[in-house]
């Protein structure tokens, strides 16, 4: 079973390290109806701001880290390279929900682009690894977030095919937010279509019974847990039939 992140011990002396900080704005690409913001950059080490407590696999490689000085809230620092940086900051630029995991702040290196966000100790792939299930009410809590947030990415421009339990955020308190947004593609424009409604298929389909099928159908085995006519059951029916977002929140709540 996974387990949840640990709890990050008390830090010692408040110390402030590093030069003073320059801000920069990165060059935009994009139309400004198109951009919420372009994020502010500080061309340094983001080690001379925070410490580094552990690394984990949280929606990806993360290291849990806490201000020098100032408040000591655990935050989660993240690393990217390359083209991932370039596919960060677009997404960023455009992206602002609360079912989407997000950015307070940007620091940048010669070799690498770090973010520091918020640190939710879970994934969805926690709950699926329980060997306990959910019941229709803690679905529904999960999905209506999910379905929230990723919808919100698709109709603005993005998609992630690929995404499941393991790439979606969960706090302690039950708060769920879609990551992974540096494995996220631009969309091209259009209605929405199979593919962008996959990811909302497997992602239940983890939950109500710990794997998604191999061959991408869609479908409950043990239908002694769910019975067809179940709420569970019809909302993931309707991801094969709707055709937007909006038909789906429609259907009665899994």
């Amino acid at each position: 079973q996974r387990t949840a992140a640990p709890l990050l011990p008390v830090p010692g002396r408040k110390i402030i390290h590093g030069q003073p900080r320059a801000l920069v704005l990165p060059s935009i690409t994009e139309s400004e109806n198109d951009a919420l913001s372009d994020p502010i950059i500080r061309e340094e080490s983001p080690w001379d701001t925070f410490k580094q407590y552990y690394e984990c696999d949280l929606a990806g490689a993360v290291i849990v880290s806490v201000r020098h000085s100032g408040h000591r809230e655990a935050l989660a620092v993240r690393q990217y390279r390359g083209q991932e940086a370039s596919k960060i900051l677009q997404v960023v630029r455009r992206i602002q929900h609360d079912n989407i995991a997000s950015v307070q702040e940007f620091y940048k290196t010669t070799n690498a682009l770090y973010t520091v966000g918020s640190f939710h100790p879970l994934t969805l792939d926690h709950v699926v690894a329980c060997k306990a299930f959910p019941d229709q009410q803690q679905l529904a809590a999960i999905m209506a977030q999910f379905l929230e947030g990723y919808s919100y990415l698709v109709t603005h421009g993005f998609q992630n095919p690929s995404l499941d339990c393991s790439g979606i955020l969960m706090s302690m308190a039950g708060d769920v937010q879609v990551a992974r947004l540096d494995c996220c593609r631009v969309r091209p424009p259009g209605k929405v279509e199979a593919i962008d409604l996959a990811p909302i298929a497997r992602v239940m389909m983890e939950l109500m019974q710990k794997y998604a099928k191999d061959d991408g159908n869609i479908g409950i085995e043990n239908l002694d847990r769910w019975p067809s006519d179940c709420p569970a059951v019809v909302f993931l029916s309707a991801t094969t039939s709707v055709g937007s977002f909006e038909e789906l929140k429609k259907v009665f709540a899994p």
